[in-house]
């Protein structure tokens, strides 16, 4: 690896650019080798119905609020297969488990799924050191981009609402009661920053802890704050997952994460491909049941959109990820 004398001498001016250097290339070298001998656990050699996904839960977080929720007891936990979404689906959803993923409906909230589906290489320079080799949308049972559902950006006014987890939850419901496949996997958004929860419940505006918590985390140290708001999205979206539960009827449930989050630990803030951080990589592994109440009945849908049938409209991807924060 070679570089310009004048790249060296901002390097020394501003230190923090060597050590995004460092990180860059330490990133691609991890996910060249996780891309090709599979770092963790794949989901697929595991014993569940139905898996629940929640991005970016940490293990000690939802350790904290394990006692307000009946369906957590035993926390048990697993290495991820990436440290970021993109990197967990593209390890996931390999070719090697087709047979599986064939007999598999997977609902997903983040729109990252539709990009790795597609062939294209997520915005991290890191992911061009990957190979993968990911199934077809074709090669599901079921596969649903649940955030084509929705009319209009979440961050902006009104749509805000359009961010809650309940549209994740009924698409769940409805393709359960109605279809009959092996395996299900919900995977939901939440708690990913942005962090909607108190701006729902206060009918306010996002705050800037909120709309860009790693930016102000490091910009102020402020960790009570943006760790609080993080706590709370977990909540909102662990209440929904108890609606999910109380209204399938599943024999054997997992609640499980893509990968956790860093909050400053080691260094590190928020999630990146290749990320080794303990704090990113390992993730919770609850084992649970589902028993259908029929107590709640999801609103009817008339534009479900099977992507492994054909059955898709396009959604604006990139501002949709730039309500994540990812830059595009």
């Amino acid at each position: 690896m070679t570089y310009k004398i004048g790249a060296i001498k901002r390097g020394l001016q501003n230190p923090s650019l060597i050590r995004n250097e460092i990180n860059r290339s330490y990133r691609g070298a991890a996910v060249k080798f996780s891309s090709r001998r599979q770092i963790g656990t794949n989901v697929f050699t595991e014993d569940w119905d139905l898996l629940v996904i929640l991005d970016t839960c940490r293990v000690d977080s939802l350790r904290e609020v394990a006692d307000e929720y009946e369906f957590i007891d035993t926390i048990e936990t697993r290495l991820s297969v990436g440290g970021s979404t993109p990197e967990w689906i593209a390890s996931t959803f390999d070719k090697e488990n087709r047979n599986q993923i064939s007999e598999t409906a997977y609902i997903v909230r983040n729109e990252f799924a539709k990009k790795v589906f597609d062939g294209g290489v997520p915005l991290h320079n890191a992911y061009h050191f990957g190979s993968w080799d990911v199934v077809d949308p074709t090669d599901f049972g079921r596969l649903e981009y649940v955030w084509q559902h929705y009319d209009g950006i979440p961050w902006k006014g009104e749509n805000i609402q359009n961010a809650t987890p309940r549209k994740v939850t009924d698409r769940g419901i409805d393709v359960m009661r109605s279809e009959s496949h092996n395996r299900v996997i919900v995977h939901y958004l939440r708690p990913h920053s942005p962090y909607y929860a108190y701006a729902l419940r206060e009918k306010r505006d996002l705050r800037e802890h909120e709309m860009s918590p790693f930016k102000y985390l490091k910009e102020t140290g402020d960790r009570e704050s943006v760790y609080d708001a993080y706590l709370d999205e977990l909540r909102w979206v662990l209440t929904d997952i108890g609606v999910l539960l109380q209204n399938t009827d599943v024999n054997k449930v997992v609640i499980s994460a893509d990968h956790g989050e860093a909050f400053g630990e080691l260094g590190g803030y928020g999630h990146n491909p290749g990320s080794l951080n303990p704090y990113v990589r390992k993730v919770p592994w609850v084992e649970t049941t589902a028993i259908d109440s029929g107590e709640y009945i999801p609103p009817a849908d008339e534009t479900p959109k099977n992507v492994a049938t054909g059955n898709e409209t396009d959604g604006n991807i990139d501002e949709a990820l730039e309500a994540l924060g990812y830059k595009m």
